[in-house]
């Protein structure tokens, strides 16, 4: 059985509480990549990884600049595992009244991300024939109801915690 994890970075990876430190010690927090990520949440990275074999699929807006550019980032920083995909990004979407006929659209949708992942397992999993399982970490709550029992909350300010890949474990094992 297949298993996933999709992975934001902002508020999961790079936290706030890194950040304050980083920018106390170094006077800044970023490097020419982005924001410098927290020792702390790529060690619990690295546990869910040695404890469940799942693929990572990068959710966040760091996935705009790209795979090529994500796997460089990731092999440049030392980070853990290796990254199975993107999801994909939602432009626009369309709506259709049944009453009249007319349409209009919308850039911002809410639950987007979430709508994001969707379409990627609808496009990767085999229609849903192929069982598999699923674990979304995140710093927010943009997604569909259908996604709440897949989703594991970070904190901004601490971000992918001891207790955050316990869940992640737990939901995927």
């Amino acid at each position: 059985m297949d298993k996933y994890l999709f992975l934001d970075i902002d508020g999961v990876l790079n936290t706030m509480t890194h950040a304050r430190a980083c920018q106390w010690k170094y006077g800044t927090v970023r490097d020419e990549d982005g924001a410098f990520f927290d020792p702390e949440a790529i060690r619990n990275l690295q546990f869910i990884l040695d404890c469940v074999p799942v693929k990572l699929i990068i959710s966040s807006s760091w996935r705009k600049n790209g795979l090529s550019w994500i796997n460089r980032l990731w092999k440049k920083r030392n980070l853990p595992g290796e990254i199975y995909s993107l999801t994909p990004i939602l432009g626009k979407v369309e709506y259709q009244n049944i009453i009249d006929e007319t349409s209009s659209f919308s850039y911002i949708s809410y639950a987007k991300r979430g709508l994001e992942i969707n379409e990627w397992l609808r496009t990767h999993t085999n229609c849903h024939v192929s069982p598999y399982k699923y674990a979304i970490i995140d710093d927010e709550d943009d997604f569909l109801f259908i996604q709440s029992d897949h989703l594991i909350i970070a904190e901004p300010e601490t971000g992918l915690t001891k207790d955050v890949a316990d869940k992640v474990i737990k939901l995927l094992d």
